[in-house]
């Protein structure tokens, strides 16, 4: 017997995408599924078309908030009415290919011990074209929202969990996902072409970089996820500057904001710690592949190095043509810094700790640039 899969959509002002979202969930080739859409107050006619749906197909469940609630409470308001065994939710510029749901249900089945199955997906723009894909396997939870937009899972992760955290707007699914994978078996499996995440303007995600105070919010919800993560589920001795350090590395933030200051070395050398700290968790203690999740960190600190190396490489292309002298240096041993150090212009004195840390003292072949004569 198959067993019903419990879909939900949350939508607020959704009437741009939301038939073409509704009407992948009905064509699915798996039949057993109810869908549940949760209108929060929409004022755009997006229940008007909700409700045209509804009178089709018995299939479609319509509530409506009686306020704006925002989306996790949407999503509880919508599992609260679920019957499935299997539940997942869409949102509503987003859609599936007709054997999504039937993908997703037979890999859950097949593993016995995943409680948690998701797969890659391709992301389109407003036409529908495919500018990218995406899929990490769960080890990369530690970085990123590695579960994404297309999975399923067991109704008990729900009820343990007592549902999405109301107060976590904007990173519902995240803080979801990390609850989680303490007591849950997340698989993974690669096929991009089942789901469609649509990116535009008017993402959620989007807005969470409109306002200063809006990514600060964002950050500081990240922070109390993860210190719940590493202090109660896994049992480290992380403190706080610990948790804080991992954040920065989550949000790629000194790379991002590149306002190094003279005081950015040492930012970088406790991110490089950091890493150390996350390769000397006891992972084999964990639901995640030890070997793998180690991999990933090793990865993710490549990155990050990788990233800053980028941006110093820029600086230096930069240093190159404002004083092609001191560009000459850049290759051979850091002594070259003190003796040119009245003539660097401010803004390379800044970055001037953080590439003598990257550097080590030693020539970094990525900045060598070829001398130029004067």
């Amino acid at each position: 017997m198959h067993k019903l899969v419990s879909i939900v959509i949350p939508t607020y002002n959704g009437k741009k995408f939301i038939r073409k979202t509704i009407e992948s969930c009905l064509r699915q080739t798996y039949k057993n599924i109810e869908l549940i859409i949760i209108d929060d107050s929409s004022t755009d006619g997006t229940s008007e078309i909700i409700k045209e749906y509804a009178s089709k197909d018995s299939r479609v469940i319509y509530s409506r908030n009686y306020k704006n609630l925002k989306l996790p409470a949407s999503l509880n308001n919508g599992f609260r009415l679920a019957k499935g065994e299997y539940h997942s939710w869409i949102s509503d510029d987003n859609y599936y290919s007709d054997t999504a749901i039937e993908t997703l249900v037979t890999n859950l089945q097949m593993h016995k011990d995943a409680d948690l199955v998701y797969s890659s997906y391709s992301i389109i723009n407003e036409s529908d074209s495919i500018i990218d894909k995406y899929g990490v396997p769960p080890e990369s939870l530690l970085f990123t929202c590695a579960v994404g937009a297309c999975f399923l899972y067991r109704k008990q992760i729900f009820e343990d969990l007592h549902g999405y955290n109301e107060n976590k707007f904007r990173m519902e699914d995240y803080d979801f996902w990390l609850r989680a994978c303490k007591n849950f078996k997340f698989r993974y499996i690669n096929f991009p072409d089942i789901y469609f995440y649509r990116k535009h303007p008017n993402n959620l995600t989007t807005g969470i970089y409109s306002k200063p105070d809006i990514l600060n919010r964002y950050k500081q919800d990240y922070f109390q996820t993860l210190l719940h993560f590493f202090i109660n589920d896994i049992k480290t001795d992380f403190t706080n500057e610990d948790v804080e350090n991992h954040v920065q590395i989550f949000f790629n933030s000194m790379v991002q904001e590149r306002e190094f200051t003279v005081d950015s070395y040492k930012q970088l050398k406790n991110l490089l710690q950091h890493f150390d700290k996350l390769q000397a968790i006891q992972w084999e203690h964990t639901l995640f592949d030890a070997d793998q999740m180690r991999k990933t960190i090793n990865i993710k600190q490549k990155e990050v190095l990788a990233a800053l190396a980028g941006t110093l490489l820029f600086e230096n292309i930069q240093l190159k043509n404002k004083n092609p002298k001191v560009a000459s240096y850049l290759g051979n041993p850091i002594f070259w810094y003190y003796t040119e150090y009245e003539t660097l212009p401010l803004w390379y004195k800044r970055l001037g700790h953080i590439i003598k840390t990257i550097q080590n003292n030693r020539p970094f072949p990525l900045f060598k640039v070829k001398k130029t004569s004067n």
